[in-house]
């Protein structure tokens, strides 16, 4: 854990076990020496570790039922609730969950930083988790040492460990990307999250860095992240300085984080090529904030159809899905569909499966997998090509993906009728996981449709890298 500030301060009640006012008394008022610590935990749990030393502290926290107040003599206010862990010596312990704040924002000194009287900055430095797909290695435009993004180092550099280190740029905003350090590390639970990168973020021309541009660029980098292998990626605490001297300390209580969702990411790594991987990135980033400014004309589609994919039936990586998962797929590339075709395939499940097929450029057909042969599917699950009213298979279907993939919605929308949930009872695991594997596929080639782009990616199904189905034969020998 990493220890942000020690402090003393007023602990007091404000409502009781119903929910009602408990007056202000000076007799309810305890005095407490406090420390907070910072841990990044999944959501929903509370990153913030705030524990409180005092005498009596039984009488105003109760049984963990009463909301109080902790009023800190640098400044900061908590509300919650407090249960008391230890009882010792006659000094009560107790630790405040239930944080009603949002985030904490103080000085160097560890003092607050009131309201919106942010100081003037000129960079930051923050951390990011489920950072895998970007490849940290794998592209790089220099050296760094680990943990200072913008601290140049030559290669095998001894004052330090070096790392390789890569830039993204957002309009006049330069992101630095290097490896994470010892102080970083302390700060996350890392058998339950995966972060292994830092970024470093300032303006191109080294002018002082706006507020707005600081939000606004983790704000989408946070976002991209999320969308390479479908996991929340919070950024949890940022370090600001002016002329590299800390000026600002910012630690959100309640960050959204998720475990890795997935092993697989249709991000190419190009380890051949750093450059190229850099570039390819450059560009997916440019693509993918043009879209999602985009979203608020569009209702908030785009991020509806992101979200579907991070659902936590994905389960984690390395563990196998849930087969519910394959509903959030589907929703996912049927908005990401009519984000860009007027033709949505109306007229029934299957109707909008071929469409987003046709619209992919590919072919109404079981896909092949690297580790599976679909044709098994044939012989072992026949009732997949059943008709929808006659509970025969239908011939001409047999061997395509559109009629498995609307019978199996079928029978997930019906489930609690017995004969439904018999039906989808009967598909072995292994032929679950495989349909999840090529819906899944279909809603990163739909994302990537979404974002116009016509480059390389990974195929999860082949195990290969390869164009997008898309892709046109001048585009493919224009990226050779």
């Amino acid at each position: 854990m990493h220890k942000i500030f020690e402090t003393t301060g007023i602990i007091r009640p404000i409502r009781d076990s119903n929910g009602a006012v408990i007056e202000k008394q000076p007799y309810l008022d305890f005095k407490v020496h406090v420390e907070a610590h910072y841990l990044v935990k999944l959501y929903p749990y509370q990153s913030l570790v705030l524990t409180a030393y005092g005498h009596g502290l039984t009488i105003p926290v109760g049984l963990g039922q009463v909301h109080t107040e902790l009023v800190l003599d640098n400044g900061l206010t908590f509300r919650g609730r407090c249960h008391v862990t230890v009882q010792q010596n006659e000094i009560d312990t107790v630790q405040m969950f239930d944080v009603q704040e949002k985030k904490i924002e103080l000085d160097a000194s560890g003092n607050s930083i009131q309201g919106e009287l942010n100081p003037e900055i000129d960079s930051a430095v923050c951390a990011i988790v489920n950072s895998r797909p970007l490849g940290h290695g794998s592209c790089s435009v220099g050296w760094s040492h680990s943990g200072f993004p913008f601290h140049q180092a030559g290669k095998g550099s001894k004052r330090a460990i070096s790392t390789l280190t890569f830039r993204l740029v957002y309009e006049h905003v330069e992101l630095c990307f290097c490896g994470t350090s010892q102080y970083w590390k302390k700060m996350i639970d890392n058998q339950q999250i995966e972060h292994d990168l830092i970024v470093g973020i300032r303006r191109q021309d080294r002018a002082t860095l706006n507020w707005n541009e600081l939000n606004s660029a983790t704000y989408f980098l946070e976002h991209f992240l999320g969308s390479l292998n479908h996991s929340s990626s919070s950024i949890f605490h940022v370090k600001a300085y002016r002329k590299n001297h800390l000026v600002y300390r910012g630690y959100k209580i309640h960050p959204v984080i998720t475990s890795s969702r997935d092993t697989f990411s249709w991000l190419p790594a190009h380890a051949d090529s750093r450059k190229k991987h850099c570039e390819t990135i450059q560009l997916l980033f440019n693509s993918f904030i043009k879209r999602w400014k985009e979203n608020y004309k569009s209702r908030g589609t785009f991020h509806i159809a992101l979200q579907m994919l991070r659902n936590p039936q994905k389960g984690i990586a390395g563990e196998p899905s849930n087969i519910g998962y394959l509903r959030d797929t589907y929703s996912s590339c049927a908005i990401l569909q009519s984000m860009i075709s007027n033709n949505t395939g109306q007229g029934g499940r299957e109707a909008r499966i071929k469409s987003c097929l046709k619209y992919l450029g590919l072919r109404d057909k079981l896909p092949i997998h690297a580790h599976f042969d679909p044709m098994q599917i044939v012989d072992l699950c026949p009732h997949l090509w059943w008709g929808e009213t006659n509970n025969r298979v239908q011939v001409n279907n047999i061997g395509n993906l559109s009629t498995p993939l609307k019978n199996i919605q079928n029978w997930m929308l019906h489930i609690d009728n017995p004969d439904d949930a018999k039906l989808l009872l009967e598909i072995p695991n292994e032929i679950q996981n495989y349909f999840l594997e090529v819906s899944t596929w279909l809603a990163d080639l739909m994302f990537l449709k979404v974002l116009g782009y016509n480059g390389e990616y990974n195929n999860r199904l082949s195990m290969e890298t390869c164009f997008v189905p898309w892709a046109k034969p001048k585009e493919k020998i224009a990226k050779k």
